[in-house]
């Protein structure tokens, strides 16, 4: 799990358990979007790196026969867990133009009942473990 924290990785080890065959493929650190765009004169590695490291990373892209979940995993989901996830949506379909649409999941360990009522009016599912 490249860049998850330790409490995010037992709150995704919490969900492969309680879960174990929802999916049946799992990528991690998946970059999506353009990210800046370098000043003339910068070398080729160093545009490339500046890509990389301004591109908006998905925690996890899970697989099953039904296609493709863009996973956010975190502690004590927010509106911030919401936003983010609504925006790498855009991104993917922008990068995998003619794909289906990506469902979106929320794997938190905690959430206020106002975002619950949010995330179900925009499609987002959230799974508290």
């Amino acid at each position: 799990f490249p860049h998850l924290r330790p409490y995010e990785i037992a709150i995704w080890q919490r969900f492969l358990l309680a879960f174990p065959n929802r999916f049946t493929e799992f990528e991690f650190d998946v970059r999506v979007g353009l990210g800046i765009e370098s000043p003339a004169g910068i070398s080729e590695k160093l545009k490339k790196m500046a890509v990389v490291l301004t591109q908006k990373r998905i925690d996890v892209v899970a697989k099953d026969e039904g296609g493709v979940t863009l996973v956010e995993i975190t502690p004590n989901a927010s509106s911030n867990s919401l936003g983010q996830l609504l925006i790498y949506s855009e991104l993917w379909q922008k990068d995998h133009q003619g794909s289906s649409r990506p469902r979106l999941l929320v794997v938190t360990d905690h959430l206020r009942s106002d975002i619950l009522e949010v995330a179900a009016g925009t499609g987002i599912e959230i799974l508290v473990v």
